[in-house]
């Protein structure tokens, strides 16, 4: 007998899984965790399938032992092999993902978490929403519910468990911090935690105590996301449009909100998606009846900054800074401005250049004494003259966070100003607070919220100024997350924009806005009507790449109604190419994709 084995490594596109002889002491199935020699090594080893086959003049090495205790079923290996196909991705490197290593003895699989738990309370205001939320979730199979921050995502998550006997539930967040805050108040439960910082050893132990019960909690990251079970009964996705959910930077490129998606429809769990707002695809997946809302009584305030004599404030408008004197006495001002820095950008008035990062070609940002690159980090020394043409005529385009915090402590001299970023993390308590959406992510805490009686966004337009086909979906997102840390302090939330009809639609008529966001997607030939993907070529010899990725776009033309994008040059990585075809077509890219050699790089949830 001979089975083919899937090692745990990372392995070409191309290769699959290779054969090793069955000793005859052993009893062999598919989806077990096996021990296989590998050229000069021993690794672990899932098993894809046994086969009757004779040995035709090829001398195969054998199994050395099976891994007792656990086995993937085979609906899981089978979901595993069909992401690992949607991916463009060996099986093999999909599941070392998942499961890197073994521990080596059985005796260390025994798993005894130690949990200590905060209090959580709500407002009694916001106790009836909780009650109304859990059971209309009890009612439904999936559904979308707009929750205010993680703290209401907690309280609610914490509702439908303890009122719900036997349930299976993995509980996924985009960020190690979130999931440290939502255990820290999952009162009274015990989960499983997996996040990718600790050991792959006491992952797999934490994963195989977990799918082994027929019951528990799983909460974690990405990490936990890709350690299938199908006997998973609810899974909640808790702020389901955060990008962190997405594998950026590296294969394979998984969007845990697409492999949740599959989980809820191959093996029928419950899927609930939590967050500031929905996202556009939401309307295309969940019914009305399955979108539900989080009632929100305060109004936005919206400043025209067409309109406002800004005289000689830059950032704050004249408005903005009455109101500001206003309700400084009544608590902290939180001023939301996501540009670091002194500028934006540095422009020569002469010529025109701006100095660029010389590794990703990115506009520099200013600072007092360098420009730095927001990308790679680069940094050089602040320039006093042009590069180009000499020139000491430097505009500053854009100001930064520097420059607001400068403009403010001239305004309100009395009161005490902080930044608050990625350079300056921590919040010292001053009366006026700058923040960058850094705040947000690392140090406002939703369950120690503070005191704030304002907050100002001085330029809401900034995600409009990208190129991406989802800057409608981030600057909805954007509003929506502020305006509800606005909400729950029971502060104002003020709003400076040069787009006023188009802010205040997101604030108060969010969803006829997604709605027309997702039909313009539709026209465009945008996900989710199509599955957009970027190859990059890794070559060292540019025109042997522009060569090899022409033909590869000569067959990808065959495809009915792709889309291509432009083929560009990417300095010091080689060529990329963009393009887009049906999601009912996806499956016709297969055979060609795994036949392509690792250099080329595919990521395959481009715009999503």
């Amino acid at each position: 007998m001979i089975a083919e084995v899937y090692p745990l490594k990372r392995m070409s596109r191309g290769l699959s899984a290779f054969d090793y002889l069955i000793p005859e002491v052993l009893q062999i199935q598919r989806g077990m965790f096996v021990t296989i020699p590998y050229r000069r090594s021993t690794v672990n080893g899932i098993v894809k399938r046994v086969k009757d086959k004779p040995v035709r003049g090829i001398t195969l090495k054998s199994i050395d032992s099976i891994y007792a205790g656990v086995h993937l079923r085979e609906e899981e290996l089978s979901f595993f092999e069909s992401l690992a196909q949607d991916l463009f991705q060996s099986p093999a490197t999909v599941l070392f993902s998942a499961f890197p290593q073994l521990p080596k003895k059985e005796d260390a699989l025994n798993v005894s978490p130690s949990f200590s738990w905060l209090p959580l309370t709500l407002p009694r205001s916001e106790a009836e929403t909780i009650v109304r939320l859990v059971t209309q979730l009890k009612e439904r199979s999936k559904a979308f519910v707009q929750t205010p921050d993680i703290r209401r995502c907690t309280a609610l998550i914490l509702g439908y468990i303890q009122g719900t006997e036997k349930q299976k539930v993995l509980l996924l967040a985009p960020t190690l911090r979130d999931v440290e805050q939502i255990r820290s108040h999952l009162s009274g439960l015990e989960p499983f935690v997996i996040t990718g910082e600790e050991t792959s050893i006491e992952r797999f132990k934490r994963w195989k105590a977990f799918h082994g019960a027929s019951s528990g909690l799983m909460l974690g990251t990405r990490t936990a996301g890709l350690m299938m079970d199908s006997t998973i009964t609810t899974i909640f996705l808790v702020r389901s449009g955060d990008v962190n959910h997405k594998q950026e930077d590296r294969n394979p490129r998984i969007d845990l909100r697409e492999l949740a998606w599959n989980v809820h429809e191959q093996f029928s769990a419950n899927l609930f998606c939590l967050d500031v707002v929905a996202r556009p695809q939401t309307f295309s997946r969940f019914s009305p009846a399955e979108i539900l809302g989080w009632p929100m009584t305060s109004k936005a305030q919206v400043i025209d900054i067409n309109k406002d004599p800004q005289g000689r404030h830059r950032s704050i408008t004249y408005q903005a800074e009455q109101l500001i004197q206003e309700r400084i006495a009544q608590g902290r001002v939180l001023i939301v401005h996501q540009q670091k820095g002194i500028a934006k950008l540095i422009l020569c008035h002469a010529c025109g250049h701006r100095p660029l990062c010389p590794t990703c070609e990115t506009s520099l940002t200013a600072f007092s004494h360098t420009l730095s690159c927001a990308m790679c980090h680069h940094k050089e020394p602040m320039i006093l003259r042009c590069p180009e043409c000499q020139s000491t005529e430097l505009i500053r385009v854009g100001p930064g966070n520097q420059e607001v915090a400068q403009e403010v402590k001239k305004l309100f001299p009395d009161s005490s100003v902080s930044i608050v970023d990625r350079d300056h993390p921590s919040d010292d308590g001053a009366r006026i607070v700058i923040v960058t959406s850094f705040f947000l992510e690392q140090v406002y805490d939703p369950f120690r919220p503070g005191s704030f009686s304002l907050v100002l966004l001085t330029n809401a337009d900034t995600p409009l100024y990208g190129d991406h086909p989802s800057a409608l979906e981030s600057l909805t997102h954007e509003l929506w997350q502020w305006r509800w840390l606005a909400h729950t302090a029971h502060a104002t939330f003020l709003v400076q924009t040069g787009s006023p009809s188009l802010i205040l639609k997101a604030l108060e008529d969010t969803e006829t806005l997604l709605k027309e966001d997702l039909a313009s997607r539709e026209f465009y030939h945008l996900p989710p009507f199509y599955q957009w993907l970027r190859i990059t070529l890794k070559e060292d010899e540019p025109h042997k790449a522009q060569l090899e990725m022409t033909q590869l776009k000569q067959r990808l033309s065959e495809i009915p109604d792709v889309r291509f994008g432009a083929l560009t040059t990417l300095p010091h990585e080689g060529v990329a190419l963009e393009f887009g075809v049906p999601t009912q077509e996806k499956k016709r890219l297969h055979a060609l994709f795994t036949s392509l050699p690792d250099r080329y790089i595919i990521d395959t949830g481009l715009f999503s």
